[in-house]
C-alpha cells in the first residue's frame, strides 16, 4: 500500500521529471519520515451519520447502534440501502495523494 502511495503521488505530481528510481526513492524516504498513514473503513453506519430517529449521537458514526440501542433486526434492514455505486476508490487516492504529497 506505502509504495501504491508513493508511485501515486509520484505520477500525480512529478511525472517525466526525473528517474523513477530517484524518485521513488527519495519519496519513500520522505514518507517513512513523515510517518503518514491513513485508514479508510465505511459500512452501514454512514447512512444515519450519527442520527437515530431525529435523535443525534455524538461520537464515532460506526457506534451508533450501541450508543442508540438500536435492534439488530432493525439496524439489519440499513443493509438495503447500503448501494456504494458513487464510491470511487481511484478519486479517493487521487485525492489524498495530491493533498498529502502537496505537503512535501
Amino acid at each position: 500500500m506505502r509504495r501504491f502511495f508513493v508511485l501515486l503521488c509520484l505520477s500525480a505530481l512529478l511525472a517525466g521529471k526525473a528517474p523513477a528510481q530517484d524518485l521513488t526513492s527519495q519519496a519513500l524516504a520522505r514518507f517513512d519520515e513523515m510517518k503518514f498513514g491513513m485508514f479508510i473503513h465505511w459500512g452501514l453506519y454512514a447512512i444515519p451519520a450519527g442520527e437515530w430517529k431525529g435523535k443525534y449521537y455524538r461520537g464515532i458514526g460506526e457506534w451508533i447502534m450501541h450508543h442508540a440501542r438500536i435492534p439488530v433486526g432493525e439496524y439489519e434492514q440499513l443493509a438495503r440501502q447500503f448501494n456504494p455505486v458513487k464510491f470511487n476508490a481511484e478519486e479517493w487516492a487521487q485525492l489524498v495523494a495530491t493533498r498529502a504529497c502537496a505537503t512535501w
